[in-house]
């Protein structure tokens, strides 16, 4: 009650937790759309990696597409992160290679409860065919049969320009606070 002593600054986010079964049913139809495309002389495989380097150049590229600059720090310390979820056991990198080019990248790390999808990257050349679904449908599909793991957190959907995609899975929409203390 004696506000001059610091207080608590709440702020209500949401994310979106999608069921990993497999079942498309709940895609929007532009991503069952990118799922059946085909087109000749082309493949698609995802497979898991340890490749960190090129996380860090795609997410790079996928950054730079979206107008968003990164320090060097940020580049560095993403290839930290991705080094020590790997190396403890609690993440797995997924790439999608388009006729074995690498097309799509993610990180992914997990709890005993679900898997989250914390980073991205894509290379520009091939979002217009797609790779963005396929790759994560299939990193869904991996991760369900690998680990066991039965629900996904999207981590966010609270900017509009990743939400509209992420929602577009199907998922169900859940609330969370972030609270900070705020000195006086």
């Amino acid at each position: 009650h004696e506000h001059e002593k610091g207080h608590f600054k709440i702020l209500l986010s949401y994310t979106s937790h999608l069921e990993l079964t497999g079942d498309t049913s709940g895609y929007a139809r532009a991503r069952v759309r990118d799922l059946n495309r085909k087109e000749d002389g082309v493949e698609y495989k995802t497979k898991e990696s340890n490749d960190i380097d090129l996380l860090v150049r795609l997410h790079d590229l996928t950054f730079s597409r979206q107008g968003i600059a990164r320090s060097a720090l940020a580049q560095k310390s993403l290839g930290g992160l991705c080094a020590a979820v790997l190396k403890a056991g609690a993440g797995k990198i997924y790439v999608t290679l388009r006729n074995d080019e690498p097309a799509a990248i993610s990180l992914f790390v997990y709890d005993k409860n679900r898997a989250y999808h914390l980073v991205l990257g894509s290379d520009d050349r091939f979002i217009e065919e797609g790779v963005g679904t396929k790759h994560f449908h299939d990193c869904c599909n991996l991760l369900r049969e690998e680990t066991n793991i039965r629900q996904m957190d999207l981590v966010g959907i609270n900017n509009p320009q990743r939400a509209r995609y992420k929602l577009s899975y199907g998922g169900t929409v859940v609330p969370y606070t972030r609270v900070t203390k705020v000195s006086a």
